[in-house]
């Protein structure tokens, strides 16, 4: 309660809905729009989190970057469950004439800690661009548990050689425009008045479907001439184009600024 009081005393002029929404534990905004965490920047250079991409499944091959980012969904196997004798026998033949196995009850204590910390570990959700969800309303749900393993949805499993191929399942829900992928980490690159060839790259990257490095370019080409020889798709046209909006919002404000300069100078 003192955390609340504190909180809200910082706030000289705030309205008894807003008090409302924050002491009900609900958000204090609403947008018809998901955004969906994209560090784009691990893409561009080796990452963990691109495996999910590379060695998406098969089915999932034509998927662009960007696409893939607002739509897949990874998932968590359902274990197959055992009845009690199989895994009586299964432990018997397990312990049976091992030698230095004088205390069961204190190895499987030692089995029951590894499991909860494997549970517990955090190696690659550390490193997830991909929030995984069961269904699609509960990826319209910002606060849907990732990689629910009670979800009902069947999932494509990813190619052999991710780390997760064994525990995981990918599943891509339905074409819907108000999931945006939101960018976190540097800014996109430019189109204008910067590095050609990495803009060239990067939007390459997000609208071209690839596994590797050959499949966005050719040898015997540049970034900027794969660019130009690439047919992107008008979405991904306009897409681009809304990319250089803050670009041009900054070159607008500066040229406006230097204007204002100009004219000061000149009546002074």
């Amino acid at each position: 309660l003192t955390r609340i009081v504190n909180s809200l005393t910082v706030k000289m002029e705030i309205g008894a809905p807003m008090a409302s929404m924050y002491l009900l534990g609900n958000p204090d905004h609403y947008t018809d729009h998901i955004f969906k965490p994209f560090y784009w920047k691990n893409y561009i250079y080796a990452s963990r989190v691109v495996d999910d991409y590379i060695y998406r499944p098969r089915n999932y091959s034509k998927y662009c970057l960007y696409d893939w980012v607002r739509l897949s969904r990874r998932i968590k196997q359902k274990c197959p469950k055992v009845d009690e004798d199989t895994q009586a026998e299964f432990v018997s033949l397990a312990t049976d004439d091992v030698p230095g196995l004088e205390n069961p009850e204190e190895d499987d204590m030692e089995e029951d800690h590894e499991t909860d910390w494997i549970d517990s570990s955090s190696e690659f959700d550390d490193m997830d661009v991909i929030n995984s969800s069961g269904t699609l309303e509960d990826d319209l749900d910002p606060n849907t548990e990732d990689e629910c393993a009670d979800s009902d949805v069947k999932g494509y499993p990813f190619l052999k050689d991710h780390p997760l191929y064994n525990t995981h399942a990918v599943h891509c829900v339905k074409e819907n425009s108000k999931i945006v992928p939101n960018f976190i980490g540097v800014g996109l690159p430019r189109k204008t008045g910067g590095d050609d060839e990495y803009y060239s790259l990067t939007m390459l990257a997000l609208f071209k479907p690839w596994r590797t490095y050959t499949d966005l370019k050719r040898d015997d080409r540049t970034w900027s001439e794969e660019f130009c020889a690439f047919e992107f798709t008008g979405r991904q046209i306009e897409v681009m184009k809304n990319f250089n909006v803050r670009y041009e919002c900054l070159d607008a404000r500066d040229d406006y600024g230097a204007q204002l300069r100009k004219n000061d100078a000149n009546n002074g």
